[in-house]
């Protein structure tokens, strides 16, 4: 896990945000979870793997997992990671981001940088 940690804190450094949208890291997750209430940015996400199991992955722009995705649902390879998705520009939500994770078993830790 320290090297997801250090994967993290090195992209919230070095990645380069306009004035107007600052990343935030929601802190390492590892189920579902809601990350955003309201309007926002998704700026990249953070995936790894525990090293034997693949990941799907949805990302839906609501308070829970249903309705609109904002992104193509994401199968992670198990074997490898951390896996890092940046968006090339900030991608809008409006109602708020949460976050589907689906495993057949083992463990996957994860964060989603956003603003």
């Amino acid at each position: 896990m320290k090297k997801f940690i250090l994967v993290i804190m090195f992209l919230l450094i070095a990645v380069p945000l306009s004035a107007e949208i600052q990343g935030l890291s929601s802190g390492e997750k590892t189920a579902d979870a809601l990350i955003k209430t309201g309007s926002g940015y998704f700026l990249g996400i953070i995936v790894m793997p525990d090293g034997t199991n693949d990941v799907t992955i949805s990302s839906y722009d609501n308070t829970a997992g249903s309705g609109t995705e904002f992104l193509p649902t994401l199968l992670i390879p198990g074997d490898g990671g951390p896996y890092v998705l940046m968006m090339p520009s900030a991608l809008e939500v409006r109602n708020g981001i949460y976050i589907d994770i689906t495993l057949g078993a083992g463990t996957v830790a994860y964060a989603i940088i956003t603003n």
